[in-house]
């Protein structure tokens, strides 16, 4: 059997920087999807070091940056939404409250999806629909002084 490669997406420049952050992000959901190798102290420490190293810098500059150019009402109220929710989450685990596997593991399943909804839905519409070539030379401009973290999380429980 034969398998066909996938085609990859080809993102505006001015989106990339917003791209690589997601590719964290996403690497951060699969690595959340095994809590069950770790304590809860851990996965508080694991999702506190990711949100205060890049995901809430992340979901503040989409909003500063992006929202001006949502004038699509369905796709302005998923976006706010999720993001919304992705902060009740990451807080609520954050006061270890409740759950903590439980709800570490929504919080990766709403953030994956929240990536995929914005890269293969919200970005291409920008691309080709909301944004002039000016106005994404514009949100790239914003976006150059963002810089994507490097520091990395130890111990790597995902690796067990």
């Amino acid at each position: 059997m034969t398998m066909k490669a996938k085609n990859p997406v080809i993102r505006n420049e001015n989106l990339v920087s917003l791209s690589h952050e997601h590719h964290h992000g996403l690497v951060f959901c699969s690595r959340l999807k095994k809590v069950h190798q770790t304590d809860d102290d851990t996965i508080v420490r694991f999702v506190e070091d990711f949100w205060s190293h890049q995901l809430a810098s992340h979901l503040l500059s989409e909003e500063d940056i992006l929202l001006p150019y949502l004038w699509d009402t369905e796709m302005t109220t998923q976006f706010l939404t999720e993001h919304k929710q992705i902060r009740y989450l990451v807080k609520t685990l954050l006061e270890g409250n409740e759950s903590i596997k439980e709800n570490a593991l929504k919080l990766s399943k709403l953030l994956h999806d929240h990536i995929r909804f914005e890269e293969r839905r919200m970005f291409p519409w920008l691309e080709n629909e909301a944004l002039s070539t000016e106005e994404l030379k514009a949100v790239g401009e914003k976006l150059e002084h963002t810089e994507i973290s490097t520091h990395c999380f130890t111990p790597e429980f995902w690796k067990k």
